[in-house]
């Protein structure tokens, strides 16, 4: 298994729907703290507990920008 690392705004969005997950939050309370819907907080949630922490990583995470010069050709 391998390490998964956060942005800090994704972090934070784990830390409270963790707390959802683990009844500490309610999930009224949890969608005024993220300034999301309550279906979109149940969605993360139900997310959350099939698929575990990668949820909240973003898609693109691990791709290389297409904008980025190459090396050799930068002279």
């Amino acid at each position: 298994m391998r390490k998964i690392n956060l942005t800090p705004t994704e972090e934070h969005k784990y830390q409270i729907i963790k707390a959802v997950v683990a009844k500490r939050k309610t999930i009224k309370r949890a969608a005024v703290e993220l300034q999301l819907t309550e279906r979109h907080v149940r969605r993360l949630k139900q997310a959350y507990l099939l698929n575990g922490k990668q949820v909240f990583q973003h898609g693109n995470h691990r791709l290389k920008t297409h904008q980025k010069f190459d090396i050799k050709c930068k002279n």
